[in-house]
């Protein structure tokens, strides 16, 4: 049975991870993009090949990214954890002194966290292996 701070965890803990890949992925786009110079990239006239080309364009950074940095994936993961883990025990919530004094063992507290990691290592293991062509 799942508890409410147990979907708290780790919903609390994909997001973190979500929010980390993204700004990243902007981060890495911008400075690319800045280094290739992207307005002699694109000068395309015709509609369709412009919606065409943006969408190719947009699947190479992608998988760029995800090759470029798939080896510090386990780096953000951990990451995502310990900025979970900061949060709960901030001064102006304590919400991790709460879960211990409800009775919670500090096992019971990881056990989401390592769920989050387990299903994001899946999710990015999936989508690096099956390739849509």
């Amino acid at each position: 049975m799942i508890k409410i701070f147990d979907r708290y965890l780790f919903k609390k803990m994909i997001v973190t991870f979500l929010v980390i890949y993204v700004v990243l992925f902007i981060i890495f786009f911008l400075i690319d993009n800045v280094a290739n110079k992207i307005e002699e990239m694109h000068k395309i006239n015709d509609f369709k090949l412009f919606v065409e080309d943006r969408l190719v364009y947009l699947d190479y950074y992608v998988l760029y990214f995800n090759r470029l940095l798939g080896s510090l994936f386990s780096f953000f993961i951990f990451l995502a954890a310990s900025n979970v883990l900061y949060s709960l025990d901030n001064a102006s919530s304590r919400e991790l002194i709460a879960l211990k004094t409800m009775g919670a063992s500090s096992a019971r507290i990881i056990a989401p966290l390592v769920m989050g990691a387990i299903v994001i290592s899946f999710a990015l293991t999936a989508f690096r292996e099956i390739r849509v062509e």
